[in-house]
């Protein structure tokens, strides 16, 4: 748990770790943070976030590995706070659970900012909550998701459609999903589909 100052963090292993709150693994209330060549691996979070919460004001993730963590609520992987930005590029997010609904949740009223996702893929997560208006990712209408694979995720849309604007994307069809520019509704046929162990 951080709350002041700039953290940088590059190539850990973030494993086993396991809150009775929020985040999993980290808590971030910092003004800035910066997570390069990290893996996070069976974290679980006995609320929301299951690898992380975050709150601080931008919070970047590059080349980083989300593989098995577990929430018991919202967000298995990032449940993001009312005035956190974050930015996440060349990631892999595989094989987690959510005891509520979303890999990936923010508020998309309460929280303005512009989140990005950049050359990720988000695939073969799973969340208790598959009703109606449930996704696997949730953010606001200023946010980007560009050249990213989103598939295989649970709920009835994969990014829901709050006016998340998409970009050159491979996604999986669901009702009340999002649209964009040069988006692919074909299966990207992966190998190990869903396979932990060689994320």
């Amino acid at each position: 748990h951080r709350n002041s100052g700039i953290i940088t963090v590059n190539n850990c292993l973030f494993e086993g770790n396991s809150a009775s709150d929020y985040g999993g693994a980290i808590y971030l209330a910092t003004n800035t943070s910066n997570f390069t060549g990290c893996y996070f691996k069976s974290n679980q979070s006995s609320n929301i976030g299951g690898a992380a919460y975050i709150t601080g004001s931008s919070n970047n993730f590059n080349r980083c590995v989300f593989a098995g963590n577990i929430s018991d609520a919202d967000g298995s992987v990032f449940n993001v706070g009312n005035t956190a930005t974050l930015n996440l590029s060349n990631s892999l997010l595989v094989g987690n659970y959510s005891g509520g609904t979303e890999v990936i949740s923010s508020m998309p009223l309460s929280n303005t900012n512009e989140h990005t996702i950049t050359n990720c893929t988000i695939a073969h997560n799973n969340q208790l909550n598959n009703g109606q208006i449930s996704s696997a990712i949730t953010m606001n209408n200023v946010s980007r998701i560009t050249n990213s694979i989103i598939w295989g995720n649970g709920g009835q849309a994969q990014v829901l459609g709050t006016g998340t604007i998409m970009n050159n994307c491979i996604m999986q069809t669901g009702i009340g999903s999002a649209s964009g520019t040069n988006i692919l509704y074909i299966d990207p046929q992966f190998v190990l589909p869903g396979a932990i162990g060689g994320a």
